[in-house]
């Protein structure tokens, strides 16, 4: 850790090359350019307490009774804010990628793309993983709520990487919840893998609402097992630059996936949404819906794709996405795509625009 930690400026940007638009995947997104070399890797900070801690009361006043809360401040796990309490069936652990667990060494790093360049930089500079795991036939009910709050001024380039499994007929859900104190200027590159065996049901929510200064990158892929079901939520609210790739990988028969998404986005903001729905098997279902209201002269980009292979016959798909231009100078850019390779399917897609 100390090596990164002393990583100077120079040697930054050779470190970590983020994609412009010359990257077909990135057009509308130069997630380069925010790269400025005032960015360091250095992670050992303190940060603003009575801030923080403002934050962290405002969250925990709407959690219930139950529910599980793990605090993270510029990427680092802070035990005395969190609330965490002995779930049946439910293992949380923070670990380095040599857990021994069998389930750890089994799925991680095994759901991701690991040549997609975001999950690449992240690979090159975590320091822990977070493990949530849901054993066999358990439903957890407590919600899992996961804060990430991002503080200083001082410009920092940090990673975070987490890895869920759900057994088979196993259920839990969790909240993601990104925000920051109003000086913060971080650059947030976020990889999580989630793997759902046979039966097993997983729900999702992502809240994103961190400064105009904030660039927060968001890799999500679930790599799904037959009858299983997942559900995504993502709610973009603020930040100066989002990028969210999510992506489902539906690698059994009679799978669901449901992918929803709103961003609401003002002032020179940008929110670019891409997912991939990967259907590999027959009998599989999946639905997505994104919606954006732009205003400003923010940016939106949605880039959606459905992927049927020759094997997935019977698959039935749906996508949709749906903007509102509240301003004139406010842009978006929107690319449903189906591939289909497969003659038997149900398949629809499209997209509108209006003022």
């Amino acid at each position: 850790m100390s090596e990164i930690a002393n990583i100077n400026q120079e040697s930054l940007s050779s470190t970590l090359v983020y994609p412009n638009k010359k990257y077909e995947e990135y057009k509308y997104c130069d997630i380069q350019k925010f790269l400025t070399p005032e960015y360091s890797l250095e992670q050992h900070q303190g940060y603003n307490k009575t801030e923080v801690e403002k934050l962290v009361d405002e969250v925990k006043s709407n959690l219930t009774p139950e529910s599980l809360l793990l605090v993270h401040v510029n990427g680092k796990f802070i035990k005395e804010y969190s609330i965490i309490k002995p779930v049946e069936g439910l293992t949380i652990q923070f670990s380095n990628i040599n857990n021994d667990h069998i389930l750890f060494q089994n799925y991680f790093d095994k759901c991701v793309d690991k040549e997609e360049i975001l999950v690449k930089n992240n690979a090159q500079h975590i320091h822990e993983v977070l493990f949530v795991n849901s054993a066999k036939a358990a439903e957890v009910n407590e919600p899992i709520v996961i804060l990430y709050i991002n503080d200083g001024s001082n410009k920092t380039v940090y990673s975070t990487r987490r890895l869920f499994v759900a057994e088979k007929r196993s259920k839990f859900h969790f909240i993601d919840v990104f925000v920051s104190t109003p000086q913060s200027s971080k650059f947030h590159n976020c990889v999580t893998e989630i793997c759902i065996e046979k039966n097993a049901k997983v729900n999702h929510v992502n809240v994103q609402n961190v400064s105009n200064n904030d660039v927060l990158l968001n890799t999500t892929q679930a790599l799904q097992q037959e009858f299983c079901k997942y559900k995504n939520f993502s709610i973009s609210v603020n930040g100066q630059l989002i990028r969210n790739n999510t992506q489902a990988a539906l690698d059994g028969e009679y799978i669901e996936t449901f992918m929803y998404g709103l961003y609401l986005s003002d002032k020179k903001n940008i929110v670019d949404n891409h997912t991939l729905v990967d259907h590999r098997k027959p009998n599989c279902y999946s639905n997505e819906l994104y919606k954006g209201i732009l205003a400003g002269k923010s940016v939106g980009v949605f880039n959606g794709k459905i992927f049927v292979r020759q094997d997935a016959q019977k698959t039935n798909a749906y996508q949709s996405n749906r903007n509102i231009l509240i301003s004139k100078d406010a842009t978006i850019n929107t690319k449903p795509q189906l591939e289909i390779f497969a003659d038997d399917v149900k398949c629809t897609h499209g997209a509108t625009i209006g003022q």
